[in-house]
């Protein structure tokens, strides 16, 4: 992989040649590597190797920078990520030979040199021109600011930018490989005014948003709000500032490999490694984590937060600025897992297809591999789900402080009666995590797209926090506890409502809206005190509840194999016409109209039905009681006078179904969707076969076992989405 001066380096590759060649039987083996580094005997040869770590294949374009006045080289680095260029430095007083070499060995057409001629004089173009390429261009204003702007420039037409102090330069390091790997450019200010330069440049481009990195001592507050949508990324100090860059950008590194480089000094240039490393690191969407020579916490803490002990990291420069001792307390130590075991420490499963059970970890649980199963695993620490964009993984039983989901695809992540303080997603593409069992999870904090469906009651709150990206977020499910989208770029769809941009941004308790709750309740209630005031003729009856937008209907098992036809034969002498009648009103209740009429109204409004209504064109209950009571009239025969109903309606269009107001569009079950809105009796009564089947003298209470989603529409266009859950309890 990347190449480096040290010869400790070639020692360890040797023995890791001999390790993979010796077959080892293993259970478990350390997951961490050894760090590399990439460094010369100064700043510019630490330049040239970086430039051959990266570009071993060469280069056409090339980035040259001084190497001791940062000012003018802060911007280039996401100017050299733009055209996959690396940075390489010379001082005013000339270019190095090895330079020189390098730039012939990249055998790059075009080189930019970044500042005017009080950096980098005309001298050294020359020299460039003479040995390398005649291509050779100046980017460079009067000051930093308006060299900033001249790359600026460069990038063509952007949405967003960094703001960083033009008058040091640790923020605008930790600016820089955020706004390589983001494609946009870093524009320089002075703390207490917005020179004019980066002021037009921002004029000129209608800029929508822009990154204000650092706190007040660095931009001011007066400055910041100058400039579009301003976002203040920072921190107490340089360390806090990058690792809050770190994290409100996540999305957009990969944290596989890392660079570290030092940004802190008595010289005031020991900006020069952390550049150069961001050339390199952008390449692979890669973060910098810049360091002091000894750990801050604020470093600390980002790492143990965004790496793993698989995490590549490289540090940039030699060991008089980041020594051996610092690298190694960087690294994430952890053990490769294939088989359970009790882990002190970290436990890491990297391979596909593993499943762990029946153990204990003092640490953290790594899961890398694809389709990863934890059963029965108690974590001190924090679960980090990252099967990849593609991948999946299950957890059962499994009890942690924190449960991180990291990527999956978009029906991948199960968790089963897990229990922890918080579930936190920070996925690239839209993960979907499923809820089974008992969820005691304190806290869901959500940072990425994603969708979350709570199979029972989710009793613990959900958080969408304010993020930096416009993410697709959707709960499924029942939620009881409370909802707060924090975010209002966000598009949110809660619990069975349309999609609700921006969910009301700054906070405060959110919930879905419920239209129907109040009828539902009613109709739940009516039901309940008929089943309470008749305990011998319900025996065993449903037991109904309904909470945020899910109704569950609890059905004797006993009754799961049992036909549909037995029920109703067995028991139509009792349908008398007052509990008709209490069936239509419960109907009522609820607002549930066929054609703007109840189910019952509607049938005897049909022209082969006019016998069982009244001349007033009300129904005839009794009417109705006398024909289920008849002994002719069994369930066979109600089958056969549904089909002829339906069937004189086939090629007509299909009555609109509403409750309370709202359109049935669609029932969905599974894959299986059965349309109500605008469509023929012939399609709606396919799609119900399809659900349902077409044996209705064989159909048992059990077909009707499942999860339903109901799909209805206000007068305004807006979706509701209601749950109906039919189960079979022992």
């Amino acid at each position: 992989m990347k190449k480096t001066t040290s010869k400790a380096l070639a020692s360890a590759a040797l023995t890791a040649l001999i390790a993979g060649i010796i077959p080892v039987g293993q259970v478990s083996a350390a997951a961490n590597t050894e760090f590399q580094r990439l460094s010369g005997k100064d700043r510019y040869l630490t330049a040239v190797e970086v430039s051959k770590a990266g570009w071993a294949g060469g280069a056409d374009y090339a980035i040259v920078a001084n190497g001791e006045a940062y000012a003018d080289a802060l911007s280039a680095g996401p100017f050299a990520k733009k055209n996959n260029a690396p940075i390489l430095l010379t001082s005013s007083k000339g270019i190095t030979n090895e330079t020189i070499s390098e730039l012939k060995r990249l055998k790059v057409k075009k080189v930019y040199v970044i500042g005017e001629t009080g950096v980098v004089p005309n001298s050294i173009l020359e020299t460039i021109k003479k040995n390398v390429t005649t291509d050779v261009e100046r980017i460079g204003g009067l000051d930093r600011y308006a060299t900033s702007t001249k790359i600026a420039e460069k990038f063509g037409t952007v949405n967003e930018a960094m703001l960083a102090s033009g008058e040091g330069y640790a923020d605008a390091l930790s600016a820089v490989p955020a706004a390589a790997v983001r494609g946009i450019p870093v524009l320089l200010t002075k703390a207490g005014e917005l020179p004019k330069a980066t002021s037009d440049y921002i004029k000129s481009q209608g800029l929508k948003r822009t990154f204000v990195v650092g706190g007040t001592a660095s931009v001011s507050d007066k400055v910041k709000g100058l400039v579009p949508d301003s976002v203040r990324l920072g921190g107490k100090n340089r360390w806090e500032t990058n690792a809050e860059i770190i994290k409100s950008f996540a999305l957009d590194f990969n944290f596989d490999e890392a660079y570290f480089a030092l940004a802190n000094g008595a010289t005031g240039k020991e900006f020069a490694d952390a550049l150069t490393a961001s050339a390199l690191a952008a390449k692979g969407g890669h973060p910098v984590i810049i360091s002091n020579k000894t750990a801050d916490a604020a470093t600390t803490a980002i790492i143990n937060e965004k790496l793993s002990p698989t995490t590549k990291i490289t540090a940039i420069g030699g060991a008089p600025n980041l020594s051996d001792s610092l690298m190694k307390s960087y690294q994430i130590k952890g053990e490769t897992m294939e088989a359970a075991k009790d882990i002190t420490g970290n436990a890491v499963v990297s391979k596909d297809n593993v499943e762990l059970k029946d153990m204990k970890v003092t640490g953290n649980i790594y899961l890398e591999g694809n389709n990863a199963e934890l059963n029965n695993v108690t974590v001190n620490g924090t679960v980090f789900v990252n099967p990849g964009k593609e991948g999946s993984a299950k957890l059962n039983n499994v009890t942690a402080d924190k449960i991180v989901v990291l990527s999956g695809s978009n029906k991948s992540i199960y968790l089963n009666n897990v229990t922890c303080n918080t579930l936190y997603v920070s996925s690239k593409t839209q993960t979907k995590i499923v809820l089974e069992g008992t969820a005691n999870i304190k806290n869901v904090e959500i940072f990425s797209s994603a969708i979350i469906e709570a199979m029972n009651e989710f009793k613990g709150t959900v958080v969408v926090l304010d993020n930096l990206y416009v993410n697709d977020i959707e709960l499924l499910g029942e939620y009881s506890g409370t909802i707060t989208v924090k975010d209002k770029k966000d598009n949110v769809k809660l619990p069975g409502s349309s999609s609700t941009p921006g969910g009301g941004g700054g906070g405060g308790g959110i919930t879905s809206s419920d239209p129907l709750k109040v009828k539902i309740n009613k109709a739940i209630a009516a039901y309940n005190a008929f089943v309470d005031g008749h305990p011998n003729a319900v025996k065993n009856y449903p037991e109904v509840k309904y909470s945020n937008k899910v109704m569950t209907v609890n059905i004797d098992k006993a009754k799961k194999d049992q036909k549909l036809s037995t029920t109703f034969d067995a028991k139509k002498n009792m349908i008398t016409a007052p509990r008709l009648e209490k069936l239509n009103e419960l109907m009522g209740n609820v607002d549930i109209k066929v054609g703007n009429k109840t189910l019952i109204d509607y049938v005897v409004s049909q022209q082969s039905f006019e016998k069982y209504a009244n001349k007033d064109g009300s129904v005839n209950y009794n009417a109705i009681a006398a024909k289920i009571a008849e002994d002719g009239f069994d369930f066979n025969h109600a089958v056969d006078v549904a089909k002829r109903l339906i069937g004189n309606k086939l090629d007509v269009t299909a009555p609109a179904v509403t409750v309370d107001g709202l359109t049935l569009q669609s029932i969905e079950r599974g894959n299986v969707k059965v349309n109500f809105e605008n469509v023929k009796g012939k399609e709606l009564k396919e799609g119900i076969e399809k659900m349902f089947g077409t044996d209705y003298a064989g159909m048992t209470y059990g077909q009707f076992e499942g999860t339903y989603k109901l799909n209805l529409k206000d007068a305004k266009g807006r979706t509701e989405t209601y749950t109906l859950k039919v189960n079979f309890t022992k």
